[in-house]
């Protein structure tokens, strides 16, 4: 069994959404200053690093963070190798060969890429989903799927539209996580862990894939 922690690392220098709160981590009880203790002061959005967009991030009735049942966060996932396009499409999904029985999926694409250094600049030009991949998503019956960079959604469309036919059909998002090491086309079992972070619209989540056996029908 392997275990793969696909959660990127929060730290100052992790480039955040822009017009999102900057990340301040700050040692407030120093051992080497005298303190019994070390202690860190943590402030940040709530869509920082590897986190999860529940409904209510783009739904004023939605369900909220603390609300998300934990069985859709844990359980068999399919890891789609989309590298090589510039945005993921109804097509690009068609062709991933990705199994009929699928519901939670991840997308690795050139994002991943990107994590090689973890404290870089924040790149506009990050690979995104399509409306018609978010399309194909709901008529194939995901119930959630995870994307290797900040948005399902490219930076230049304010509206969000892949999170308005994603989250209004009940599909979760998580967004942000680092797949650079992950074997693709196979299955996974997928757990995700969000903050409980009460009326939350989003959450810093663990991510983590585990190897298991296929459970899933051929493509």
């Amino acid at each position: 069994m392997t275990i793969y922690d696909v959660s990127v690392p929060i730290s100052n220098q992790l480039p955040v959404w822009p017009g999102d709160p900057a990340i301040e981590v700050t040692r407030t009880g120093k051992m080497e200053e005298g303190s019994p203790v070390n202690v860190s002061q943590l402030r940040m959005g709530t869509h920082t690093g590897t986190h999860i967009d529940p409904p209510f991030h783009f739904l004023p009735d939605g369900c909220k963070v603390d609300e998300l049942p934990l069985e859709r966060l844990i359980g068999p996932a399919w890891l789609a190798d989309c590298r090589g396009t510039r945005e993921v499409t109804r097509e690009v999904l068609a062709q991933a060969s990705i199994p009929g029985d699928v519901t939670r999926l991840l997308l690795l694409t050139d994002n991943s890429a990107i994590w090689e250094n973890p404290t870089h600049e924040f790149d506009r030009g990050f690979v995104d989903i399509a409306v018609s991949g978010a399309e194909w998503m709901v008529e194939r019956g995901i119930q959630l799927v995870a994307i290797d960079y900040m948005s399902a959604d490219n930076i230049d469309d304010e509206n969000g539209p892949a999170h308005h036919v994603l989250l209004p059909n009940d599909v979760l998002i998580i967004e942000n996580v680092d797949l650079r090491h992950v074997p693709p086309n196979q299955c996974y079992e997928l757990i995700c862990l969000p903050l409980k972070v009460q009326h939350g619209d989003g959450a810093p989540a663990r991510v983590v894939l585990r190897t298991i056996e296929n459970v899933f029908s051929t493509a």
